[in-house]
């Protein structure tokens, strides 16, 4: 066969006029044509053939392609559809013209190229009229645009409903939203999921792994319904026995009571005014004489260990004290105002003491309990006056009143006072010692350095 010809007879179907494809509508092109040998008569074979479709009359970059090996051509005419080895894709149609090329065997690609068209009706394929979404004017005025690169409503006074037929703005969905990137809003964004919501109007707010970030207010639980007027707003509810506020720290390993789980930093003078840690120990620190107080400066500090207050006044059943320590009654007759209790898990406890009142201005304690119950009293940093313990008591200044107020003499007793009787002496006696002899009628005895002396006689 020295020449083959090959004449287009018609293009009956062209699938690809719409510019959004169907699933479930074949990929092909029924195409028809006359093969005529090189003087022109119709010819009767098989042969193979490759149509090839380009993005330019000659030359160009070829878009799709595909080879029928075994061709029937009877009295000159042939068929095939094009796509039923390899399926024509859409995006072989793009908008751009398109060039059908045809190789038949060995031979030269025929030449010229014929360029593809649309039937009559696929014209109106444009409008989508079967589609679930369809324009809804003219070409180009309303309804849905692609562009190539966006699909968008042509109108801008439209809105878009799912779930609804009735939107009432731009995009008005009925039901649940789900997202697996990032829903950005360029201005105002507003939740409210009937009042349970998130509103953001000329702000931020960042809710992520880390954090909630915004440069507005944000109020918790407003009730009464008051307005928000500082960063953090927290307010109470009518069930008394909703908590404001409930902190709880990670106790699965003891370094988390090291974190803070409360923490008030004063950025401007660089210090944290109030801390609360994981073991429960409060520290505050307040400025003093001016705001700039040092950072690491401890002012009242309240933990398990240890705890004390170097600034202000501390009040017990008082919120207004009017001494460093104010204890008040608690109203209950039976109930004492201090109970100090001694560690008993160990006797070098009874050495620590129990309460100390320490006069700072002349060094010394006036005023001493320690663990075993002994009480110490001292006038000057010199001397001790009086210890009352369970050894021994004594006393080294002052007169000591028993049943009086006024007493007159260093032991002073009113009413009676009751030596036991024993029937043997004190050991190791000193001169002056007194007691009452049992043995010998009960008489009272006195030593005087050497014997005890009868203090009277009998019969005389």
């Amino acid at each position: 066969m020295s020449r083959i010809s090959a004449t287009i007879i018609t293009l009956v179907t062209m699938i690809f006029a719409a510019a959004v494809s169907a699933a479930d509508i074949p990929q092909m092109i029924n195409y028809q044509g006359r093969l005529t040998g090189a003087s022109g008569s119709a010819l009767d074979t098989t042969v193979s053939m490759t149509f090839t479709i380009y993005d330019d009359s000659t030359g160009g970059s070829p878009k799709w392609s595909e080879t029928h090996s075994a061709v029937v051509v009877t009295k000159g005419l042939f068929n095939v559809l094009l796509g039923g080895v390899i399926p024509v894709a859409d995006s072989v149609f793009d908008n751009a013209p398109r060039y059908l090329g045809i190789t038949i065997s060995t031979n030269p690609e025929i030449s010229p190229r014929t360029q593809l068209i649309s039937v009559p009706y696929a014209y109106r394929a444009r409008r989508a009229d079967t589609a679930a979404v369809s324009l809804s004017g003219p070409a180009g005025q309303d309804g849905w645009t692609d562009d190539g690169n966006s699909v968008r409503l042509t109108s801008g006074s439209d809105n878009v409903g799912i779930g609804t037929s009735s939107p009432t703005e731009k995009l008005d969905v009925t039901g649940n939203i789900a997202a697996s990137g990032m829903i950005t809003s360029g201005g105002s964004l507003s939740i409210d999921g009937a009042n349970d919501k998130i509103t953001a109007s000329g702000g931020e707010v960042d809710f992520d792994d880390d954090n909630i970030v915004t440069t507005g207010y944000v109020g918790i639980g407003e009730y009464p319904s008051l307005a928000t007027e500082t960063r953090l707003e927290i307010k109470g509810t009518s069930d008394a026995a909703t908590s404001l506020i409930g902190i709880y720290h990670e106790t699965s390993a003891p370094w988390h009571l090291a974190y803070p789980v409360l923490e008030v930093y004063n950025d401007t003078y660089g210090y944290t005014p109030f801390t609360l840690t994981g073991g429960g120990v409060i520290i505050q620190r307040t400025s003093s004489g001016s705001k700039g107080r040092e950072a690491g400066v401890v002012v009242n500090r309240i933990d398990p260990e240890i705890t004390y207050f170097n600034g202000g006044n501390v009040g017990f059943g008082t919120e207004t004290p009017e001494a460093r320590i104010d204890i008040r009654g608690a109203g209950e007759p039976h109930m004492p105002l201090v109970r100090i209790a001694q560690e008993a898990g160990a006797p070098e406890e009874m050495k620590n003491p129990m309460l100390e009142i320490r006069n700072e201005t002349y060094g010394f304690e006036p005023l001493s309990i320690d663990g075993g119950g002994t009480i110490t009293m001292r006038r000057s940093n010199a001397a001790t006056y009086t210890v009352i313990g369970t050894d021994s008591s004594y006393f080294m200044g002052g007169n000591v009143g028993i049943g009086t107020e006024d007493p007159q003499r260093p032991l002073h007793v009113t009413e009676v006072m009751r030596l036991e009787p024993s029937p043997v002496p004190p050991p190791d006696p000193m001169p002056g010692d007194m007691y009452i002899d049992a043995s010998d009628g009960n008489r009272l005895k006195v030593f005087d350095g050497a014997v005890w002396q009868a203090c009277w006689q009998t019969g005389g």
